[in-house]
């Protein structure tokens, strides 16, 4: 009887050592958990955003391009900033024949000397969407390449030379 009343007694719970036990571990892992939690909101707090673009791409350019299908020239600007792949990276605009276009430019690929870019036409007559391709030249230069299908579905094609201006 002796060895089950001690039995008994032990299966009613634990002792009281064995409870301080307990909730010293149950503390120390949920301070771990905890500071692993704080250590990984911090880090992604603290890094910086994702930048495919080289920072030789980054900024105001402009010059003058033509339409191989039409010979038209148009004035050109292309606004680049920070971002990665398929992050909005800049802004186009149009100085064309019928009026002003104005679109966002979405990175698609990106080197250290050429960047890929899906435009979306968001104002004017232009065809409303197209990829645009810039090539760097020099410091202040690259070349422009623009690729779109108009609504007729006959394929629209324009080049040119662009220089950094801001």
């Amino acid at each position: 009887m002796g060895k089950a009343a001690a039995r008994s007694g032990r299966r009613g719970g634990s002792t009281k050592r064995g409870k301080t036990r307990e909730h010293t571990i149950i503390v120390a892992l949920i301070v771990a958990v905890g500071g692993i939690v704080a250590a990984v909101i911090t880090t992604r707090c603290q890094a910086s955003p994702p930048n495919a673009v080289p920072s030789a791409f980054q900024g105001t350019w402009q010059g003058w391009t033509t339409q191989r299908d039409s010979g038209a020239s148009d004035r050109t600007t292309i606004t680049v900033r920070t971002g990665d792949i398929h992050q909005e990276v800049g802004e186009s605009a149009y100085d064309v024949a019928a009026g002003s276009c104005r679109g966002v430019l979405t990175l698609s690929s990106a080197a250290s000397t050429t960047l890929e870019m899906v435009e979306r036409i968001e104002t004017g007559p232009c065809v409303p969407t197209g990829s645009v391709t810039l090539t760097l030249k020099t410091a202040n230069e690259v070349a422009y390449v623009y690729t779109g299908d108009k609504k007729s579905g006959t394929r629209q094609t324009a080049d040119g030379v662009l220089r950094k201006i801001g």
